[in-house]
Parts: structure tokens; sequence; C-alpha cells
């Protein structure tokens, strides 16, 4: 099983071990701008691409059912409307049911591990796909990728906080969410070039879960065998590299992976206001995620054709992939400006959705337009989703936490295919109108957790200031610098499992 499974060092044990095999007592050498640097540009290339590539082939497969109902899918198989939206439905139903489940695996097993058996086993579901000939098989093959598709995210979040600080976080996380819409323009390519593909018995959108499923199996192969689960088990870095990975996190006050579970750790999460205005987030933003699904299907109910439909869901991706872009870039170069940020796309997504709800049939080029920027909100969840994870210490919290929070996207994604159904097509206008009231009420959630955090900020930093002994890791409020002395004297609770509530150095990015 240790093979398979091998051991995770502890965070300050590992520190300390790292320590006596260079000989060395004073850390300060370790934490060097031009060291840190280098690690920051090590695990940038060797960790980046390989979440990208997986948040990638994770969109990729969504728009797979997307373009394959303008390339025969629902003829072949027979699917009605209603039949298509379970498809969506069902896949969420195994995410949620598997979602717990997942992130237990993940604390217990070293993550990059678990994945990696996961993204196999999805890769097998894909290509079965391409072979289903009814709603049956694919509605069967749907709810088990679901299943393993349930520790993606979570693994990406606990990986990314075992190696980047927090304030490193929302760029790394909207890099490889911005995948969302490099997938939905190869997708469109890809679709329209399989139009012109004629074998007998095998149409185009079989080609597509094969593509997919290849994809899928070489990330696989590259999480078993190239992602760490720690700095300290990184190849790619040296010793004292390992030790100023470790330091930085120390610093950060989020410790480290730890796979003791912790019922305190647990209730404080149940108990904590941000869990669950964070999760009423994911929830109410995923009831928009079927536009994602019923992409060509709007495109196509505008008055396009299908092989046209293939061709004009793509500039929908590079609006996508500009905006996180352009989030990634300010959130990351810009203290305190995730909350900003999010609310600041979410105003031409809910101007855009009143005109597809308000704009007349006739008016195609106007209906297209509308439902390009209406994907403007697409950074509200990059950034939340690194928000919540950067905004939690303590493991056993934040997996909790992250797993609430996902149970949550869940049941909105469980329910949005159903607001698309075949009485109100080809415009879907009831649909329309529950997407724009999410969008405001998107605003205002985002907007009172950032007033809360930066509360709760406020009140450490004064604690701070009345207490002498207190020289840790208060480090930003408002975007200002408090204190500059970090990590070095008080700082080892940042690799000790102490939640954010108990670790009153942790201050909440915002």
């Amino acid at each position: 099983m240790n093979k398979l499974f091998p051991p995770v060092p502890e965070g300050l044990t590992a520190l300390e071990d790292l320590k006596k095999e260079l000989g060395v007592t004073d850390e300060t050498e370790f934490l060097t701008p031009e060291l840190e640097k280098q690690v920051r540009w090590k695990l940038d290339l060797h960790l980046s691409p390989l979440f990208a590539l997986l948040s990638f082939i994770q969109y990729f497969d969504k728009a797979t059912i997307n373009q394959g109902a303008s390339l025969q899918m629902n003829t072949d198989t027979n699917l009605s409307t209603s039949q298509f939206s379970w498809l969506g439905t069902i896949f969420y139903l195994g995410y949620l049911i598997f979602e717990f489940p997942q992130n237990l695996a993940l604390q217990r097993f070293p993550p990059a591990r678990w994945m990696a058996l996961n993204i196999l086993f999805w890769g097998l579901l894909l290509l079965l796909s391409a072979f289903a000939t009814n709603f049956d098989g694919l509605v069967t093959l749907r709810f088990f990728l679901g299943a393993s598709e349930g520790s993606n995210t979570a693994g990406m979040l606990i990986l990314t906080s075992t190696f980047y600080t927090a304030e490193e976080h929302a760029q790394r996380v909207g890099l490889w969410w911005s995948m969302v819409g490099l997938a939905d323009i190869v997708a469109g390519l890809l679709g329209y070039g399989t139009n012109f593909i004629n074998t007998p018995y095998f149409h185009p959108w079989k080609w597509f879960f094969i593509f997919s499923s290849f994809l899928t199996f070489i990330n696989g192969y590259l999480y078993w065998f190239h992602v760490p689960d720690s700095p300290v088990n990184a190849r790619f870095l040296s010793t004292k590299e390992k030790i100023c990975a470790l330091l930085r996190l120390r610093r950060n006050q989020g410790g480290m992976i730890n796979k003791e579970w912790k019922q305190s750790q647990f209730i404080e999460a149940l108990k904590d206001s941000k869990t669950w205005l964070f999760a009423f987030f994911a929830f109410n933003h995923s009831l928009h995620n079927s536009l994602t699904t019923y992409g060509t299907t709007l495109i196509k109910g505008f008055g396009y054709s299908s092989i046209d439909t293939t061709l004009l869901s793509i500039p929908n991706g590079v609006i996508e992939f500009f905006v996180l872009y352009t989030s990634m870039y300010v959130t990351g170069y810009y203290p305190n400006t995730r909350a900003y940020t999010a609310m600041f796309w979410v105003i031409p997504s809910i101007i855009s959705t009143i005109f597809v709800i308000t704009l007349p049939s006739s008016n195609k080029v106007g209906l297209l337009l509308s439902y390009y920027f209406s994907q403007c909100i697409t950074p509200c969840l990059v950034i939340c989703i690194s928000w919540v994870n950067s905004c939690t210490a303590g493991h056993t919290k934040r997996v909790t936490t992250n797993t609430i929070f996902l149970i949550a996207y869940c049941l909105g994604n469980l329910i949005s295919p159903q607001m698309f159904t075949g009485a109100t097509s080809p415009r879907y206008i009831p649909a329309w109108i529950v997407i724009a009231v999410v969008y405001v009420l998107d605003f205002v959630v985002i907007f009172a957790i950032r007033i809360i955090l930066a509360k709760e900020n406020r009140r450490r930093h004064e604690a701070a200031l009345t207490d002498s002994e207190q020289t840790g890791a208060i480090e930003v409020v408002e975007g200002e610098k408090v204190d500059e002395n970090v990590a070095l004297k008080g700082g080892a609770d940042g690799l000790r499992d102490l939640t954010d509530r108990e670790n009153l150095l942790f201050i909440y990015p915002l």
C-alpha cells in the first residue's frame, strides 16, 4: 500500500529534517527574494501546465456533450430534449454523491496519486461513451464520469495551497481555469472539422469522445509520475529550494497537508459563516452553468445552421479566455482586489442577459453578441473558488469547506439543465430570467463576503497592535503592509495544522 500511496511528510518534521541534512540552523538565507523567485518559477514550470491541462480536459468534456448535440449524437442515440438535459443533471448527481468520499480520500491518500487513478478511470469512461447507442448507456456513463471528476477541482485546490502562498492562489487558479475558454475554442474548431468526417457507423461525435479520452489517459499518466504531493517530495527542487518552499508556506500561515481527521476543525467549518456564504454563492452561480451544455443549442435557436453553430461557439471561448486572464493579472498584481474584480465582471453579464431576454428574434446578431458577453461572469467562480481556499486554514477545515462549496456547486448544476425545457425553446426566456437574477445575487453575496472578512482583518490588526508579543504573520490589511517581520519569529504556527480562527496571525485575503 505504501508503494501505491507513499506517505506525505508532515511540514514541521520535514523542515527540521531538511535543515539537519544541510547542517544549518539559520533560516534567513532560505527566504531571499532571489531564491523565492527561483522556487516559484520551478513550481510554475512543473505544476501549472499539468493543472491547466487537467482543467482543459475537464471542460473539453463538457464541450464534447455540447458539440455532440450538433454532430448527430442526439439522433444516433434517440435523445429527446428532456433526456439531453438529464445527461447534464446526472453528471452532477454522480459528482454530488461522491464528492465527500472523494475529499476524504484526498486527505487520506497522497492527493496527486488519488487524482491520477480517478483521471485514468475517467478516460476509460470517455472511451466507452463513444460506443454508447442509447440514453441508458450515456446516462450511466455520465453518472460515473461525475463521480470520477469529483477529485479534480478539490485535488487541484489542495495541491495549490500545498505549494503556493495565499497571495499567489488567485493567479494560479485563474491560469488553469482560463482553460475553460481554450476548451471552447478547440472544441468549436474540432467540431467544425469533424463535420466533414464521413466514416460509416462511426459519426463525428464519436471521434470527439475518442480524442477526449486520449488526452485524459495522457494526463492520468503525467499526474501519477510527475506531480508531487508536497514540496518535500518534489524531485525538481533541491534541498535548499525545498526549505524555501516550506518557509513560504509557514509565512502563509495556512499549514500543510495533514492526514489526521480533526473533528474540531470539521465542526468549526460548519459553524463558520463564510463557509455558508461561499456555499450559497457556489449554488447560486452554478444555476447558469447549462449555458455551456446548451451553448450550440442556444445559438442554433437564434436562427443559425448546425454547421455555423460549431464555429460560432468559438468567440464565446475567446471572451472567457480574455476575461479570465485579465482577472488573473489584476488579482495577481494588485493586493486584495478579488471581490472588486469579480463584481466588476458581473455588471456586463447582467446587462447582456437583459438584452437576450428583450431583443426580438429577428435581431440574430444582437442576440448572439448578448449571449457572448453574458459569459463575462466566468471569473467570478474562478476567483471565489481560489478565495475560499485561501481564506481557510487547517487541513480538515479546508477539506470540509471545499467539500461544502463543491457540493453546493453540484446542487446548482443538478437544477440548471432542467431550466431548459422543450416547451420554452428556442429562446428559453424563463431560463434567462432566472440567470439574470442569479447574476444580481452573485454581486450581492461577493460584496457581503468582502465586508465580513475586511471587518475581521481590522479586528485582528487592532488586536495585534496592542499585543507586543505578536510579531508574526500579519501582512496585508486593505492592501497595506502592516508588519515586515514575518515567519521567522513566532512563525512556526504557519506549518502547524491550525485553522484560520485558531491562528490569530492569519489574515484573510480580500
